[in-house]
């Protein structure tokens, strides 16, 4: 009698923990990642220059921030143009809307009783939303890469690397390195301009 109350025990535990890993510890991790992104994110646009650094906060716009601060280590270093800001905005919003029509799709698969029309329609469906997000993610990890190569440079491909393998990390290296610059060139001051002198007295 007294191992089949020790079994329920244990599972009634472990039920009671993954509600508790799944429900609150799960939802408070998302939070802090959330968090600490947009701190990052924040604090480098915000002493670079960057327009409208409160975008950091807001999902989807902050992907115009991490465009912007991508276009802006582009251009300052290398001298190019790359409009990742507009890119990376774009196909978020066709990623999204391409979703949306893909459970369309679905929806009328499963009305049309699996018509050649609708599976047609479905699989080509399926193939532009995978297509647009997997040019998103790419154009996501060359963007930041761009933010890592401008905060430190040397390390910018480890993290890189670490963080498609392991995206928690993502936010860690984004706020350990928001203070630096070491990528960057370094900035011009305006050379400073002494004050001219005061013309001497008229003497008669």
């Amino acid at each position: 009698m007294l191992f089949p109350q020790t079994h329920y025990y244990i599972n009634h535990g472990l039920s009671l923990a993954a509600k508790v890993l799944t429900g609150g510890v799960a939802p408070l991790l998302s939070l802090a990642i959330y968090v600490f992104t947009a701190l990052a994110l924040y604090t480098m646009a915000r002493r670079r220059g960057i327009a409208a650094p409160w975008l950091a906060w807001i999902p989807v716009a902050n992907l115009w921030l991490l465009g912007s601060l991508s276009d802006q280590y582009r251009y300052l270093t290398w001298g190019q143009v790359k409009h990742k800001r507009v890119v990376l905005l774009v196909l978020e919003i066709v990623t999204g809307a391409l979703s949306g029509a893909l459970v369309g799709c679905a929806v009328w698969v499963f009305a049309a009783n699996g018509s050649t029309a609708s599976l047609v329609t479905l699989l080509a469906a399926v193939l532009l939303t995978g297509g647009t997000a997997i040019a998103l993610g790419v154009v996501k990890l060359m963007a930041l890469y761009d933010v890592y190569a401008s905060c430190d440079p040397q390390n910018a491909a480890l993290y890189l690397v670490l963080s498609i393998f392991f995206r928690f990390l993502k936010p860690v290296f984004l706020f350990v390195s928001r203070n630096l610059e070491r990528g960057m060139p370094p900035r011009k001051t305006p050379p400073r301009q002494d004050p001219a002198p005061d013309s001497a007295p008229e003497t008669n």
